[in-house]
């Protein structure tokens, strides 16, 4: 795998790739994440001779730089556009002009507000979304629908939470991702830059975002896969059939979910999750 260092305004982001396919797989991690989540997906063989993978930590995570401190009006970059328009700019790094993105939890949000992003794209740098893919992310763009989306603990809030105790801590690591724990974990959730989680909790209950239900209900552009955990406890689970069923091109019609599994199916359940992944990644791709 190639390492990278991309300087962009919302920071210098590290990102990694493998392959040199010229259609790309772009993976979004969750809050207080890390690319390595995408281990499973990276590790393809199939994947990885067919497509270009990309992963990248955002801004203010892992390896990456934390935002600037003096961010515009508009151009704050802990917020789903902001977060967007650092995915943007990895793709642009890239040249990709094709591509997936698959988004866990916060990165499915920003997996959408980039595709917003791209097709608002006027010049002659075209960036084609051909599909999306997201996991425990119950889209929202204001206090109503994150109450409606989201099992919030008002007394902890763990995901709005400027720094952590070692409880939330264990929270992010067993319920955020399950399945085999590893150091990573632990190491990104409190390496995450202390404004992150707030500032990005209050802009969603300020809704200064845009609509994300009415953007996946009313385009027909690309499919969108949406493949939760089971057991994911972040969630209130029929919130989905609301949001996606009967609208726009949900990927076989249904929100599937997998046995078994958490927050995070591409961690915990990758036997179960990749083959899917990879059946969904094909027919986008191929245009069925």
């Amino acid at each position: 795998m190639e390492f990278t260092r991309i300087p962009t305004p919302q920071g210098d982001i590290n990102a990694v790739r493998r392959g040199t396919s010229p259609n790309t797989i772009l993976f979004i991690h969750v809050n207080s994440g890390s690319w390595r989540m995408f281990k499973h997906l990276l590790a393809s063989d199939s994947l990885a001779s067919r497509y270009t993978l990309i992963a990248f930590d955002l801004p203010g995570h892992g390896d990456s730089a934390d935002a600037p401190a003096d961010q515009q009006a508009g151009q704050e970059v802990y917020t789903f556009a902001g977060y967007a328009r650092a995915a943007v700019a990895v793709l642009r790094h890239y040249a990709a002009a094709s591509v997936v993105i698959y988004g866990c939890s916060l990165g499915g949000h920003i997996a959408v507000d980039a595709a917003m992003q791209l097709a608002e794209t006027s010049n002659n740098e075209v960036i084609k979304v051909r599909g999306i893919m997201t996991s425990g992310s119950p889209l929202c763009h204001n206090r109503a629908e994150a109450i409606e989306g989201f099992n919030l603990d008002p007394d902890d809030n763990v995901a709005a939470a400027e720094s952590l105790t070692e409880d939330q801590v264990q929270v992010m690591v067993r319920k955020g991702f399950g399945g085999e724990e590893e150091p990573w974990m632990r190491e990104a959730a409190l390496r995450t830059d202390a404004r992150a989680r707030p500032t990005m909790f209050k802009s969603i209950m300020r809704g200064d975002g845009r609509d994300h239900r009415k953007f996946v209900r009313e385009t027909t552009a690309f499919p969108l896969a949406v493949v939760n955990g089971a057991e994911d406890v972040f969630m209130k689970v029929d919130v989905f059939e609301k949001i996606h069923v009967g609208h726009g091109n949900l990927w076989r019609g249904r929100i599937i979910r997998i046995e078994g599994s958490g927050h995070s199916p591409c961690w915990d359940q990758p036997a179960v999750f990749v083959p899917l992944f990879e059946e969904f990644v094909d027919e986008s791709f191929s245009g069925v």
